[in-house]
C-alpha cells in the first residue's frame, strides 16, 4: 500500500457519490440502484511551525444497501399456507407474502467507516513516516441469496463486525547519493465478531425462552428451543419471524513486525538491495455453533436439571462436544486466556506464529541489457498443534471421553524455503526485445485454515468417529503447507509503429 504523505501546500477534499436515486426494487435511467453512497474527505499539507514537517488524513464511508448484486425477477406469492410436513399443522397461514421486488435483497446491507493518516518529518539525511489506519464494517448476516428466500420473514438476522488497526513507524536514512537504508515497526490488530442484535455477547441468552419472551419474541416450543419453521409448498421452509440466532464466534489476530531493508547503486551498472523482516503473530478464535444444544446438555430441556461432572476437564470436553465450541486463546466460557492447566498438560493457548524472511537482489545492466539475480529466505513456524505421524492410524484415546488425548499433540514443525528469482531482457533488434524470468514464491496459509482446536481435530481423526473420504467434514489444518508457486515466463516486446 502506498500512502500519501501530504503535499507544500494545505489542501482538501470532498468528494461524493451515489446510485441511490431510486427506492428498493425500483430502476433508475433503465438500471438498477444498490443504495451505494461513498463520501471521501481528505485534507493534506505542512504542519505550521515545524520544518519539514507534512501531514495527510483521509476518512471514507462506505454504505450500500445492497452488498450483493443479484438478478431477482419479481414476485409475489399471498395466502401460502402450511404443509403437514412439519410440527406446524397443515392449512396455516404463513406470516405474511412471499415478495421479492426487482434485483432487490432485504437485509443485505454493509457499511465500512475508514480513517487513514500520514505524518512525515523530513529533517536530511534522515526521513521519519507514521502511518496509520483505522476500519470498520458491519453487515448482517442471513440476507444473501438464496437463503435470503427461506428466511424472508425471520427479525433476528445476526450482526458481524469487524476492526482493524494498523500503525507503521519507519525511518529511511540517506548515507550518500547512491545509499540509503530503512528500518520499520508495525503493529496490526484485527477483532472480528457475529452476534445477535439483542443479547450481544450474553450467547447463553440467545434460545433461552424465558430471556426472549421479556423481548417479546414469543412461540417458543421450550425453554431452548424456538419457534417451529414453516414448510409449505411441499417442504419448502422458512424461517419464523422469532427464531433465535443459535450461534455465536469472536476472534483476534494481531501482528508485531520489524524490518530493515538497504539499497546501494554500487556502480552505475550494479544495483544492490537486501533486506529482512521478522512478525510475531497472536491468533485467538472462540465460536460456539450450537448454544441451544449446549443449554439442553447443561441444565437439562426444561432448564431446571444442573448436569454435575467429575472434573473440569470434563465439563470443558463434554460442552465443546455438545456445543460445537471453537476455543483457541479463550477458555470453555469465552474469557480470554493465555492457556489452561490439566495435570501435565495445556490447552486452549493462543497460537503464536513466527514468519521471517531475508532476501538479496542484484540487479546488473550493460548497454542495453537488464538481468535481475536474487534469493529470499523464508522462515515459518506456524505453531499449531498436531499428532506425531506414527501416531495417526491409531492416535491414544480416552476411551471416557471418546477423545483424543489433547497432551499428545505436539507443535508443529516449522518451514524453511530458499526461493531462487532470476530474470533477464536484452534487445533482440532495434524494436524487438526479448525477456525470461524464473521465480519460486511462497506465502503463508489463511489461518482460519490451518487453526483448529484438539477436540474439533479428534472428530475427524479418531477411528471411533472419523469418516473415511469424508471431504465435507472437519478440516485438519496441520497437514497443510505453505501455499508455493513455481514461476516460468518468457516473452518478447514488439515496437511496430512509433504509436505502437
Amino acid at each position: 500500500t502506498t500512502m500519501r504523505s501530504g503535499g507544500s501546500e494545505l489542501k482538501a477534499t470532498l468528494d461524493y457519490q451515489t446510485d441511490d436515486f431510486a427506492k428498493p426494487g425500483k430502476s433508475f435511467l433503465g438500471t438498477t440502484a444498490f443504495g451505494r453512497r461513498i463520501g471521501v474527505a481528505t485534507i493534506g499539507g505542512p504542519i505550521p511551525g515545524i520544518s519539514g514537517a507534512r501531514f495527510y488524513l483521509a476518512g471514507q464511508h462506505d454504505y450500500t444497501r445492497q452488498r450483493q448484486a443479484r438478478f431477482i425477477e419479481p414476485f409475489r406469492f399471498d395466502s401460502l399456507r402450511t404443509d403437514a410436513l412439519s410440527a406446524r399443522p397443515a392449512g396455516q397461514l404463513l406470516p405474511g407474502p412471499v415478495e421479492f421486488k426487482e434485483n432487490y435483497l432485504y437485509n443485505n446491507w454493509d457499511y465500512t467507516n475508514s480513517l487513514q493518516g500520514t505524518l512525515l518529518f523530513d529533517v536530511r539525511p534522515i526521513k521519519i513516516r507514521f502511518t496509520g489506519s483505522y476500519e470498520f464494517s458491519k453487515n448482517p448476516n442471513g440476507g444473501a441469496w438464496p437463503g435470503a428466500l427461506g428466511n424472508i420473514f425471520w427479525e433476528r438476522y445476526s450482526l458481524s463486525e469487524t476492526d482493524v488497526w494498523f500503525g507503521n513507524l519507519r525511518a529511511t536514512h540517506v548515507l550518500n547519493p547512491t545509499t540509503f537504508y530503512e528500518v520499520g515497526v508495525s503493529y496490526q490488530n484485527r477483532f472480528s465478531k457475529t452476534y445477535d442484535k439483542d443479547f450481544g455477547d450474553n450467547w447463553l441468552l440467545y434460545p433461552d425462552s424465558i430471556a426472549n419472551e421479556e423481548k417479546g419474541y414469543t412461540g417458543f416450543t421450550s425453554r431452548y428451543t424456538g419457534p417451529d419453521r414453516y414448510s409449505t409448498i411441499f417442504a419448502f421452509g422458512f424461517t419464523p419471524p422469532f427464531a433465535p440466532n443459535n450461534s455465536y464466534s469472536k476472534g483476534v489476530q494481531n501482528s508485531i513486525a520489524a524490518t530493515i531493508d538497504f539499497t546501494s547503486q554500487i556502480n552505475p551498472r550494479w544495483e544492490l538491495k537486501a533486506g529482512g523482516r521478522i512478525e510475531q503473530w497472536v491468533y485467538r478464535r472462540y465460536g460456539v455453533g450450537n448454544i441451544s444444544a449446549y443449554l439442553v446438555y447443561l441444565y437439562g430441556q426444561d432448564g431446571k436439571s444442573p448436569r454435575t461432572f467429575t472434573s473440569d476437564y470434563e465439563r470443558r470436553v463434554r460442552l465443546i462436544q455438545r456445543g460445537a465450541i471453537t476455543s483457541i486463546g479463550y477458555d470453555i466460557d469465552g474469557n480470554e486466556t493465555e492457556g489452561v492447566s490439566f495435570g501435565d498438560f495445556t490447552v486452549d493457548k493462543p497460537i503464536k506464529p513466527v514468519l521471517a524472511s531475508a532476501y538479496i537482489q542484484n540487479k546488473f545492466e550493460y548497454r542495453d541489457i537488464i538481468v535481475n539475480v536474487g534469493v529470499r529466505y523464508e522462515y515459518m513456524s506456524p505453531k499449531g498443534q498436531m499428532i506425531p505421524q506414527s501416531q495417526i492410524n491409531n492416535p491414544p484415546v480416552d476411551a471416557a471421553l471418546n477423545l483424543v488425548q489433547e497432551g499428545a499433540f505436539t507443535e508443529m514443525d516449522p518451514y524453511s524455503l530458499v526461493l531462487p528469482r532470476v530474470s533477464f531482457s536484452f534487445p533482440v533488434t532495434d524494436r524487438t526485445v526479448f525477456f525470461a524470468q524464473y521465480g519460486k514464491y511462497a506465502q503463508f496459509p489463511r489461518m482460519d485454515r490451518i487453526y483448529v482446536s484438539p477436540v474439533t481435530t479428534s472428530g475427524a481423526i479418531n477411528p471411533a468417529t472419523r469418516q473415511a473420504y469424508w471431504l465435507g467434514g472437519t478440516l485438519v489444518g496441520w497437514m497443510m503447507k505453505p501455499e508455493r508457486t513455481t514461476q516460468y515466463e518468457a516473452g518478447f516486446r514488439q515496437t511496430l509503429t512509433d504509436n505502437l
